[in-house]
C-alpha cells in the first residue's frame, strides 16, 4: 500500500544513527550512476577501532563505540562510524585497508588511482596512500580520500573535481588546493565534492557554490552554512548538510530532491520539510536524498524505481516515511536507483534491481526494503553506487550487482549481475 505520510507527522523514537554517507551519479540514462562518499561529523571524529577484513587485513574505522557530538537538543550523532572506510561510484569501488586505500573496477578516468587507465577486477592500491587514510569517496568517474587531515582526489577532473585547479585527468592522488589539514569529513558526487572544515561546507567540481552554478576547480564556500555543519551528503548536482536545525539541500531540484515541496532549483541551502531536529544521519543517491530520525527512515526526490522505499514510484518533494524501517536504522546510502541501509546490525536495499543490486538472490525491483542474502548481522558499512553495492562485513568487504568492469571485485568481470554478496578478493 502506498505510503504518503510526511516524515514532520511520524512520532518517531530516539535511538542513535551512526554513520552519514553520500553518492554521486551519472548523466547517462542508460547506465547506472552512483557513487558513495563519507559524510562524516564535524568536530573531532574518532575512528574507534578497526574490524577484521580477512586475513591480516583490517578495515579502518567501522567501530560502533566511541564519543558523539551534539547537534541540537537532545540529539546525539555518533562519530565513531562517521569516516566512511568503503565508496561505491558509478562503476568502481573505494576501500580504507590498513590505513591505505585501494579502488577496483572501471578505470577508465584514472579513478582507481594506481597510475593508468586499465580496469581491475580485483583491488588496487591507490598510489602513495599507503597510510594515514580516514575516509574515502568514488563518484562518477573519480574519488577522493581523506588523508592526515587533507584531502586528496584522483581520476576524471573535466569539470575540476579533483580539485587541484587543472581540468586535466589525473591518475595518481592530487592534493586539493587549500586543503591540507583541518578537514573532518568529504562527500563526493557524481562530478563533484564537498568537505567539511571547521564546520563549513566547501565544494568544487560541477557544483553549487557561492550562489551559483558552475564549475569550479579550487574549493567554493556553500555559503551560509559557514559553521555548525555535522554532516554532509552529495549526489548529481544536489548537496545535503545537516545542522542543528535540521536538513538544508540545495542545487537541482527537478524531481523534488531538495525536499523543500518544490521542484523549483536552488543555488542556496533550503530547509527539508518537516527535517528541523533529531535528524542523526543523511544520505544522497543521484535524484534523491535520505534521513535517519530515531532509528527510523525517510526519503524524497525521484522514486521512478521505487528507491524511495514507501511502496510507491511516485516521485515525492517532501520526506515520506520508508515501509517498516521504524527502528534500528544506523547507516542509509543512495546509489543511482537504488537505496541501502544497515537495520539492526544486517543489510537492506530497496529500488531497482535489474542487476541484482539488492543483493537478495533475484532481479525483480522492489519498492520497500527486501534482505540482502546473507548479511542479517555483522555490518558496520554499507554503500550504494551506480548498479552495485557493497558492505563491510564481519567476514570482510562483500560486493553484489553490476559487474561489466569488475566493480564487485571478485576477480571476474565475466558475470555482468551478480544478486547475491559476494567476498571482494583479498578483503
Amino acid at each position: 500500500m502506498t505510503s504518503t505520510t510526511l516524515w514532520s507527522d511520524l512520532a518517531l523514537s530516539t535511538s542513535l544513527a551512526l554513520i552519514a554517507m553520500a553518492c554521486g551519479s551519472s548523466d547517462n540514462p542508460s547506465q547506472h550512476s552512483g557513487g558513495a562518499g563519507a559524510a562524516g561529523t564535524g568536530g573531532s571524529a574518532n575512528m574507534g577501532g578497526t574490524s577484521n577484513a580477512g586475513g591480516t587485513s583490517e578495515i579502518s574505522g567501522t567501530s560502533t563505540g566511541g564519543t558523539t557530538l551534539v547537534v541540537g537538543g537532545s540529539t546525539t550523532v555518533e562519530t565513531s562510524m562517521s569516516l566512511q572506510p568503503l565508496a561505491a561510484g558509478l562503476e568502481h569501488t573505494c576501500a580504507i585497508v590498513n590505513g591505505g586505500v585501494m579502488c577496483w573496477g572501471s578505470n577508465n578516468h584514472g579513478q582507481l588511482g594506481n597510475g593508468d587507465n586499465t580496469n581491475s577486477p580485483i583491488p588496487v592500491q591507490v598510489t602513495g596512500l599507503t597510510s594515514g587514510a580516514t575516509a574515502v569517496g568514488a563518484g562518477e568517474t573519480h574519488s577522493c580520500a581523506l588523508v592526515n587531515g587533507g584531502v586528496q582526489c584522483w581520476g576524471d577532473n573535466w569539470n575540476g573535481q579533483v580539485g587541484n585547479n587543472s581540468s586535466d585527468d589525473s591518475p595518481v592522488p592530487a592534493q586539493v588546493v587549500g586543503l591540507a589539514s583541518g578537514v573532518t569529513a568529504i562527500a563526493v558526487g557524481a562530478r563533484h565534492t564537498c568537505v567539511i572544515v571547521d564546520g563549513a561546507v566547501l565544494c568544487w567540481g560541477a557544483a553549487y557554490g557561492n550562489g551559483k552554478d558552475s564549475d569550479y576547480r579550487v574549493p567554493q564556500p556553500i555559503a551560509p552554512l559557514t559553521s555548525g555543519v555535522a554532516a554532509i551528503a552529495a549526489g548529481d548536482s544536489l548537496g545535503c548538510a545537516l545542522i542543528s536545525d535540521g536538513v538544508k539541500c540545495w542545487g537541482d531540484n527537478w524531481k523534488g530532491e531538495l525536499g523543500n515541496n518544490s521542484t523549483t532549483i536552488s543555488p542556496n541551502p533550503v530547509q527539508v520539510l518537516g527535517l528541523t531536529s533529531g535528524v542523526t544521519a543523511i544520505g544522497a543517491g543521484r535524484f534523491h536524498a535520505c534521513a535517519i530520525l530515531g532509528g527510523s527512515v525517510a526519503c524524497w526526490g525521484l522514486n521512478d524505481y521505487g528507491q524511495l522505499g514507501n511502496d510507491s514510484a511516485t516521485d515525492s518533494s517532501v520526506p515520506v516515511q520508508v515501509v517498516a524501517l521504524t527502528s534500528g536504522v544506523t547507516a542509509i546510502d543512495g546509489g543511482n536507483t537504488h537505496t541501502c541501509a544497515i537495520v539492526n546490525g544486517g543489510a537492506k536495499c530497496w529500488g531497482e534491481n535489474g542487476d541484482g543490486s539488492l543483493g537478495n538472490r533475484l532481479e525483480v525491483t522492489s519498492h520497500v526494503p527486501v534482505q540482502v542474502s546473507g548479511l542479517t548481522t555483522g555490518v558496520t558499512a554499507i554503500t550504494a553506487g551506480g548498479g552495485h553495492s557493497c558492505a563491510v562485513t564481519s567476514t570482510g568487504i562483500q560486493c553484489w550487482g553490476y559487474n561489466i568492469h569488475g566493480e564487485v571485485g571478485d576477480s571476474s568481470n565475466t558475470n555482468w549481475d551478480i544478486s547475491a554478496p559476494v567476498h571482494v578478493t583479498g578483503l
